[in-house]
């Protein structure tokens, strides 16, 4: 005596319930390999934005050194080298803003600390040739690198 397994009620069942859960194993697979996608995108460009912002500091920290160099040796170059270059990395940021709106705050104050930083330099560049060194002024005051005005020298 055969037994058509098709037949019974049971196996039809349990054929279509295993045909289901093949299938929404398939579906879930496919969400994650898109959600995998997405956060891999998202940490790249996390990752990207970490790293031009270091740099963006880095920048600012050597042409601070710079700056601090500049009664020795009164030249204005290496801090236009070195502004130049923190320009250089803040375009590099630019196209990231459309992807990180809660960066355009942070840029728009560096930009602005930048453009504060820019003035005073364009001010000890117009400077006499041969004059005093360009924070031995009157009142010996000298401009902070990262743009938060002047500081008293001790004694002054």
């Amino acid at each position: 005596m055969t037994v058509d397994y098709w037949r019974r009620p049971l196996s039809v069942v349990l054929a279509v319930l295993l045909a289901g859960l093949i299938v929404s194993v398939q579906v879930m697979l496919f969400r994650s390999y898109g959600e995998t996608e997405r956060t891999t995108a998202t940490f790249d460009l996390g990752a990207n934005v970490t790293t031009v912002l270091a740099s963006v500091q880095r920048e600012t920290n050597m042409m601070a050194v710079e700056i601090e160099r500049l009664p020795r040796t009164n030249s204005l170059a290496k801090v236009r080298l070195r502004r130049a270059f923190l320009n250089q990395q803040l375009l590099v940021l630019e196209p990231t803003e459309r992807s990180y709106p809660s960066l355009r705050g942070s840029l728009a104050d560096i930009r602005a600390t930048v453009a504060v930083l820019d003035g005073r330099l364009a001010n000890v560049g117009r400077r006499a040739p041969g004059g005093p060194a360009p924070t031995a002024g009157g009142d010996h005051r000298r401009p902070r690198a990262h743009g938060q005005g002047p500081v008293r020298r001790a004694g002054a």
